[in-house]
């Protein structure tokens, strides 16, 4: 053994990257360029021909679980941290239950109560702050 803990050094990057370079599927053989290493100060600007390249930040935001009542949560228009404004509108098992009570012979306006049952009704969350749509709740 060797008490003295100094190794060879690794081999230059640019040996490592020619030689374990992957064969290209066509099996042509491919060019790898490897830039010089820049000075930890030295700050280089793009020249005027050259592009600067774009980067676009995607956000992704989990999905809401609506109910009944007001949620907080942030506004994908306004990207606020708001409480939800909801509104009850007519929905699906509101006029399924109407129908059902119409086959069912209640038709001389028992069947408009499902329209007055809070419950049955679909409830769409808007922004207070910019008024934009942001989820429903639907019970069925």
């Amino acid at each position: 053994m060797n008490d003295n803990f100094q190794s060879v050094p690794p081999p230059p990057y640019m040996e490592v990257v020619e030689k374990s370079a992957p064969p290209m599927p066509s099996g042509r053989a491919a060019m790898y360029s490897v830039s010089q290493q820049e000075q930890p100060g030295e700050i280089k600007y793009p020249s005027a021909n050259q592009s600067i390249p774009i980067a676009y930040a995607v956000q992704v935001a989990p999905m809401n679980s609506f109910s009944r009542n007001p949620v907080q949560c942030s506004c994908p228009n306004c990207r606020a941290m708001i409480v939800t404004r909801v509104e009850q509108k007519n929905g699906l098992l509101t006029w399924l239950l109407c129908l059902f009570l119409i086959i069912f012979g209640c038709w001389l306006g028992c069947c408009l109560i499902p329209f007055c049952i809070s419950d049955l009704q679909n409830v769409q969350h808007y922004c207070p702050n910019c008024n934009a749509f942001i989820g429903e709740y639907r019970p069925l």
